[in-house]
């Protein structure tokens, strides 16, 4: 998802604007983790809810799995946003030390529309 960037006149910084235009659904919770260089997060899917995916600081890889596929993102401060939609297993590594990423979502937090495990995630993906 292209996120509007734009450079400052005094070559100090780089102004995203996050909009809801911008956002493609109603948010409903937002959320930031850091964590240091070698740390994985996520590691896990959801069953109906969209994140986008934004790094505001230092570089995060997202490995997005459908159950066949591996396609691997890696997000810095500079790069759009990442949607990823309900059913994907998706994995984040810390590349740099305190990297930020901040996620937006369309559901409020349901610890039943979690899956936890990939065993689990992939039966589910071959009943849904």
């Amino acid at each position: 998802v292209s996120i509007p960037s734009f450079s400052e006149n005094n070559h100090h910084g780089i102004l995203r604007v996050f909009e809801s235009a911008a956002i493609p659904f109603h948010l409903q919770r937002i959320f930031s983790v850091a964590a240091d260089a070698g740390g994985l997060r996520g590691e896990h899917a959801h069953r109906v809810c969209s994140q986008l995916l934004t790094c505001v600081t230092g570089e995060i890889e997202v490995t997005c799995d459908d159950g066949r596929d591996k396609i691997i993102h890696l997000l810095t401060s500079s790069s759009d946003a990442l949607l990823i939609p309900p059913g994907i297993w998706a994995v984040q590594k810390y590349l740099i030390d305190q990297s930020t990423l901040i996620v937006f979502c369309d559901q409020s937090f349901s610890e039943s529309e979690y899956i936890r495990t990939y065993g689990d995630f992939l039966n589910w993906k071959c009943v849904s």
